[in-house]
């Protein structure tokens, strides 16, 4: 908010801007590929004019947040020791009233080679 005042003699007259710029977003990454017993963490920041909410959707559903599953204030989602049915397409909307935007990243799980070989080192290792 701008707020200009011009003054000539008796007279006054005050102009009030209001500028918004819609959001813009950025998503980390286009996927991640999850590894069981860790910690998926999901980056997505926006800008815009007002701050936009940062709000997210795991196929097209509104995401709730669970014991597993959070929103950081950062926008960012955290989820611990993903599991099986996390796999997905995750979308971050920033939302304000300039506007709303958003980025898209999916979760898979890694190829069966990729288990096979994480199997056959886990077995090695321990």
């Amino acid at each position: 908010m701008i707020t200009t005042i011009y003054s000539k003699g008796a007279v006054a007259l005050f102009f009030t801007f209001f500028i918004s710029v819609s959001p813009k977003i950025t998503v980390e990454r286009s996927e991640v590929v999850i590894k069981m017993q860790s910690r998926v963490v999901l980056r997505c920041s926006a800008v815009g004019v007002p701050p936009p909410r940062i709000h997210w959707f795991k196929n097209q559903k509104k995401l709730n947040q669970s014991g597993r599953v959070r929103i950081n204030g950062d926008g960012s989602l955290v989820i611990n020791n993903p599991i099986a049915q996390d796999v997905g397409i995750y979308e971050c909307v920033a939302v304000s009233s300039a506007g709303s935007t958003s980025g898209q990243i999916e979760i898979k799980l890694p190829s069966k080679k990729q288990r096979d070989i994480f199997t056959f080192l886990n077995n090695v290792c321990t």
